[in-house]
Protein backbone atom coordinates (compact mmCIF):
# COMPACT_ATOMS: atom_id res chain seq x y z
CA UNK A 1 0.00 0.00 0.00
CA UNK A 2 1.22 3.50 -0.84
CA UNK A 3 2.33 5.85 1.90
CA UNK A 4 0.51 8.64 0.06
CA UNK A 5 -3.14 9.42 0.63
CA UNK A 6 -5.13 11.33 -1.99
CA UNK A 7 -6.53 14.65 -0.83
CA UNK A 8 -9.06 16.49 -2.96
CA UNK A 9 -9.60 20.21 -2.53
CA UNK A 10 -12.57 22.09 -3.90
CA UNK A 11 -13.10 25.80 -4.35
CA UNK A 12 -16.80 26.59 -4.47
CA UNK A 13 -18.14 30.01 -5.41
CA UNK A 14 -21.56 31.14 -4.20
CA UNK A 15 -23.35 34.44 -4.61
CA UNK A 16 -24.86 35.83 -1.44
CA UNK A 17 -28.48 36.87 -1.66
CA UNK A 18 -28.02 40.54 -0.76
CA UNK A 19 -29.98 43.58 -1.90
CA UNK A 20 -26.86 45.46 -3.06
CA UNK A 21 -23.45 44.50 -4.41
CA UNK A 22 -20.49 43.78 -2.12
CA UNK A 23 -18.62 47.07 -2.51
CA UNK A 24 -21.20 49.62 -3.66
CA UNK A 25 -24.87 50.49 -3.30
CA UNK A 26 -25.89 49.30 -6.78
CA UNK A 27 -28.74 46.81 -6.75
CA UNK A 28 -27.59 43.20 -6.89
CA UNK A 29 -29.89 42.19 -9.71
CA UNK A 30 -29.28 41.32 -13.32
CA UNK A 31 -31.59 42.87 -15.91
CA UNK A 32 -30.84 41.16 -19.26
CA UNK A 33 -33.22 43.52 -21.09
CA UNK A 34 -31.30 46.56 -19.79
CA UNK A 35 -27.56 45.80 -20.00
CA UNK A 36 -25.42 47.53 -17.40
CA UNK A 37 -28.41 49.10 -15.66
CA UNK A 38 -27.12 48.67 -12.09
CA UNK A 39 -23.65 50.21 -12.29
CA UNK A 40 -21.84 53.16 -10.72
CA UNK A 41 -18.39 54.80 -10.95
CA UNK A 42 -16.93 52.19 -8.58
CA UNK A 43 -18.33 49.30 -10.67
CA UNK A 44 -16.62 50.66 -13.77
CA UNK A 45 -13.29 51.38 -12.07
CA UNK A 46 -13.43 55.18 -12.35
CA UNK A 47 -10.56 57.07 -10.71
CA UNK A 48 -11.39 58.29 -7.22
CA UNK A 49 -14.39 55.98 -6.72
CA UNK A 50 -14.05 54.26 -3.36
CA UNK A 51 -15.56 50.96 -2.14
CA UNK A 52 -18.38 50.91 0.39
CA UNK A 53 -18.61 47.51 2.13
CA UNK A 54 -22.01 45.81 2.23
CA UNK A 55 -22.75 45.09 5.92
CA UNK A 56 -25.46 42.56 4.98
CA UNK A 57 -22.87 40.45 3.12
CA UNK A 58 -20.52 40.53 6.12
CA UNK A 59 -23.37 39.52 8.45
CA UNK A 60 -24.37 36.61 6.19
CA UNK A 61 -20.78 35.38 5.93
CA UNK A 62 -20.43 35.46 9.73
CA UNK A 63 -23.77 33.64 10.15
CA UNK A 64 -22.52 30.93 7.77
CA UNK A 65 -19.31 30.62 9.78
CA UNK A 66 -21.20 30.25 13.05
CA UNK A 67 -23.53 27.65 11.47
CA UNK A 68 -20.58 25.44 10.44
CA UNK A 69 -18.71 25.86 13.73
CA UNK A 70 -15.94 27.97 12.24
CA UNK A 71 -13.72 30.52 13.90
CA UNK A 72 -14.70 34.12 13.22
CA UNK A 73 -11.54 36.19 13.62
CA UNK A 74 -11.62 39.54 15.37
CA UNK A 75 -9.91 41.14 12.36
CA UNK A 76 -9.99 40.39 8.67
CA UNK A 77 -8.10 41.91 5.76
CA UNK A 78 -8.87 42.80 2.17
CA UNK A 79 -6.37 42.37 -0.65
CA UNK A 80 -6.20 43.62 -4.21
CA UNK A 81 -5.48 40.86 -6.71
CA UNK A 82 -4.02 42.81 -9.62
CA UNK A 83 -4.52 41.50 -13.12
CA UNK A 84 -5.56 42.89 -16.47
CA UNK A 85 -8.52 41.28 -18.18
CA UNK A 86 -11.59 42.80 -19.87
CA UNK A 87 -13.94 41.56 -17.12
CA UNK A 88 -12.17 43.70 -14.50
CA UNK A 89 -12.26 47.40 -15.46
CA UNK A 90 -10.36 48.59 -12.35
CA UNK A 91 -7.45 46.21 -13.04
CA UNK A 92 -7.81 44.51 -9.65
CA UNK A 93 -10.21 42.32 -7.69
CA UNK A 94 -10.93 42.95 -4.00
CA UNK A 95 -10.61 39.64 -2.14
CA UNK A 96 -9.49 38.06 1.12
CA UNK A 97 -6.71 35.53 1.44
CA UNK A 98 -4.38 35.79 4.43
CA UNK A 99 -7.11 36.86 6.88
CA UNK A 100 -10.49 35.52 5.69
CA UNK A 101 -13.77 36.29 7.44
CA UNK A 102 -14.34 32.57 8.26
CA UNK A 103 -11.61 30.10 9.28
CA UNK A 104 -12.20 26.36 9.49
CA UNK A 105 -15.55 24.75 10.04
CA UNK A 106 -17.30 21.50 9.24
CA UNK A 107 -20.26 20.61 7.05
CA UNK A 108 -21.98 17.39 8.09
CA UNK A 109 -24.33 15.44 5.85
CA UNK A 110 -25.94 12.05 5.23
CA UNK A 111 -25.66 9.94 2.09
CA UNK A 112 -28.43 7.47 1.29
CA UNK A 113 -27.57 3.93 0.18
CA UNK A 114 -30.47 3.39 -2.22
CA UNK A 115 -29.91 -0.36 -2.35
CA UNK A 116 -30.80 -0.93 1.31
CA UNK A 117 -32.38 2.40 2.34
CA UNK A 118 -29.79 3.21 4.99
CA UNK A 119 -27.94 6.46 5.53
CA UNK A 120 -24.25 6.96 6.17
CA UNK A 121 -22.92 10.07 7.89
CA UNK A 122 -20.20 12.10 6.24
CA UNK A 123 -18.51 15.43 6.70
CA UNK A 124 -16.33 17.91 4.87
CA UNK A 125 -13.77 20.06 6.68
CA UNK A 126 -13.61 23.66 5.56
CA UNK A 127 -10.34 25.54 5.39
CA UNK A 128 -11.84 28.97 4.93
CA UNK A 129 -14.65 31.06 3.50
CA UNK A 130 -14.00 34.54 2.27
CA UNK A 131 -15.76 37.40 0.53
CA UNK A 132 -14.59 38.79 -2.79
CA UNK A 133 -15.87 41.02 -5.55
CA UNK A 134 -17.01 39.08 -8.58
CA UNK A 135 -15.66 39.93 -12.01
CA UNK A 136 -17.92 41.16 -14.81
CA UNK A 137 -19.48 38.59 -17.11
CA UNK A 138 -18.05 38.15 -20.59
CA UNK A 139 -20.60 37.24 -23.24
CA UNK A 140 -19.17 36.16 -26.60
CA UNK A 141 -21.31 37.06 -29.61
CA UNK A 142 -20.00 35.19 -32.63
CA UNK A 143 -16.26 34.92 -33.18
CA UNK A 144 -15.35 38.63 -33.24
CA UNK A 145 -17.56 40.35 -30.69
CA UNK A 146 -17.66 40.20 -26.91
CA UNK A 147 -20.00 42.04 -24.54
CA UNK A 148 -18.77 42.95 -21.07
CA UNK A 149 -21.71 42.89 -18.66
CA UNK A 150 -20.53 45.27 -15.95
CA UNK A 151 -23.80 44.86 -14.02
CA UNK A 152 -22.56 41.40 -12.95
CA UNK A 153 -19.42 42.96 -11.45
CA UNK A 154 -18.94 43.16 -7.67
CA UNK A 155 -21.72 40.76 -6.71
Amino acid sequence: MSKYRPVIGLEIHVQLNTRTKLFCRCLNEYAPDEPNKNICPFCTGQPGALPLLNKEAVRKAIEFGVAVGATIPEKTRWDRKNYFYPDLPAGYQISQYDNPIVEGGLIEFFVEDKDNGTFEAGSVELTRAHLEADAAKLQHVGSKLMWILIAQLLH
